[in-house]
């Protein structure tokens, strides 16, 4: 499932076998989470291989309108961003749907997903689409704002952004390899001043 960590796209693995909630020591960092000290143990699922956890976070992602509590051990090695327990689906009642192969959020709210599998190469193809704010808003240092994707991007399509600088002043944005999450698009302000944006 992906979502959002502020302006970060993330990806959560559902996972029905785990009591609590991994996140990868590395993510934790690049995403700049205050990562606490941890009196947790724990074993791998071969029940002896010790876990190297290095502490513990509780944060929120999102997801379209929804908010997810997570609290999850640091682990210094693990094989996904965030591998999420029990315990985070039961919290947040995000259900995996494995007959209809889609996750279910608060009972009313469908993701589709499909199993893993080897695909063929395929060549990309790039478009340029022009994204536009819904209306005037002040962005501060280290926040972001949020647009909608252009209808003719899929869903968690993996996307580059770069500024258009011909209308206006364009340094608080710097180009980045973003995702598009549920229709939605974030980008940060990464300059150190307010930035006012407009729809034009």
């Amino acid at each position: 499932m992906n979502c959002f960590y502020k302006h970060h796209p993330i990806k959560v693995t559902l996972d029905t076998g785990a009591t609590c909630s991994l996140i990868s020591l590395s993510v934790a960092k690049k995403l700049d989470m205050n990562i606490l000290p941890s009196t947790h143990t724990g074993v791998q699922a071969d029940g002896v291989t010790q876990l190297d956890i290095c502490g513990e976070v509780h944060e929120f992602i999102t997801r379209d309108a929804f908010k997810f509590s997570l609290e999850a051990v640091v682990v210094s090695n693990l094989d996904c961003q965030i591998l999420a327990g029990t315990v985070f689906m039961e919290h947040n009642d995000v259900v995996p749907d494995i007959p209809r192969k889609r996750i279910v959020i608060k009972g009313h709210h469908f993701i589709p997903y499909l199993p893993k599998m080897s695909l063929p190469l395929q060549a990309r193809k790039a478009t340029s689409v022009l994204i536009k704010a819904s209306g005037k808003q002040t962005i501060f240092p280290g926040e972001f704002i949020e647009v909608a994707s252009p209808p003719t991007l899929r869903d968690d399509m993996v996307i580059a952004i770069e500024p258009r600088c011909d209308t206006g002043d364009c340094s608080w944005i710097e180009p980045i390899i973003t995702k598009s999450i549920a229709g939605r698009i974030r980008i940060p302000n990464t300059s150190q001043e307010p930035v006012l944006v407009s729809n034009n």
